[in-house]
């Protein structure tokens, strides 16, 4: 984390890499860990679910300090940042290790984006 870069900047990729990319590698992993047949690999992906949760979470957290603390251009990059098209998440090695359908994790990511992305999205600016 280079902290000498402006403070719109690192809460843009804190949305981008934090808030999105690992908020949805967390619901991934937890639908995959819950439908997964096998109990060792349940085990295995909701210890990963668990873990990019917590790095979520942080990524949560900076931003809305971030937002707090911040000037006007500090919203406009983070409202851009949540505003930019969702990351290309390969589902198929996911599928593969877990014996999930990509169909179901699809379902299971577009879910937890409208579910908890987007709504945590809108409380940050509500705040």
């Amino acid at each position: 984390l280079d902290l000498t870069r402006p403070l719109a900047e690192i809460a843009a990729d804190a949305v981008r890499e934090g808030c999105v990319g690992e908020t949805m590698g967390a619901i991934l992993a937890r639908a995959a860990a819950d439908r997964a047949d096998d109990p060792a690999i349940r085990s295995i992906l909701a210890a990963i679910a668990d873990d990019e949760e917590r790095h979520a979470a942080f990524s949560w957290q900076v931003v809305a300090w971030a937002l707090r603390v911040g000037s006007d251009s500090v919203k406009q990059a983070v409202n851009k940042a949540f505003r930019s098209p969702l990351p290309e998440m390969d589902l198929g090695e996911l599928a593969l290790r877990s014996g999930v359908s990509t169909h179901e994790l699809h379902i299971a990511l577009t879910a937890g984006v409208r579910s908890v992305i987007a709504p945590a999205a809108r409380a940050l600016f509500a705040a």
